[in-house]
């Protein structure tokens, strides 16, 4: 579809030129469905991370220098929570199970959004997110 084509469907100018650019890209160089991919260390090459395991993947800086007190209820709520999932489930190797490692990462998203709505006095919601587009790929993830 071109701009013109985007234009005669109601879109302004700005919005039907992103969209005609992006056919035009992906007419050149299809995105690529992450099921496609055989193993973990697959993806990892294909966006230039050297190591066959997420433990290789480089976390990110912190973008505020906010502290958080030792003591903060909900710290000290998801601390105990992780204490009792490892007291059941045992420890988390940086390449085990899936399922294992949601567990945690759940724990702390939930504290971690709620220690956010408090400081920012915002109210925001956790949303699953189905498909993740990137510019190499798109589609489903486990």
């Amino acid at each position: 579809m071109s701009k013109d084509d985007f234009k005669e469907c109601g879109l302004k100018i700005g919005p039907a030129t992103l969209l005609a650019k992006e056919v035009r890209t992906l007419k050149e160089k299809p995105k690529r469905a992450f099921s496609s991919y055989k193993s973990l260390k697959e993806v990892l090459t294909e966006y230039g991370i050297d190591g066959n395991g997420i433990g290789t993947i480089r976390q990110f800086p912190p973008v505020s220098d906010l502290q958080l007190e030792d003591d903060d209820e909900e710290l000290v709520h998801c601390v105990k929570e992780i204490k009792r999932r490892l007291g059941n489930m045992g420890r988390i190797l940086a390449d085990s199970n899936e399922v294992m490692r949601c567990k945690y990462i759940s724990t702390i998203l939930h504290a971690s959004l709620y220690i956010v709505k408090r400081i920012t006095n915002k109210e925001l919601t956790l949303a699953p997110q189905l498909e993740v587009v990137g510019e190499e790929s798109t589609g489903r993830v486990d």
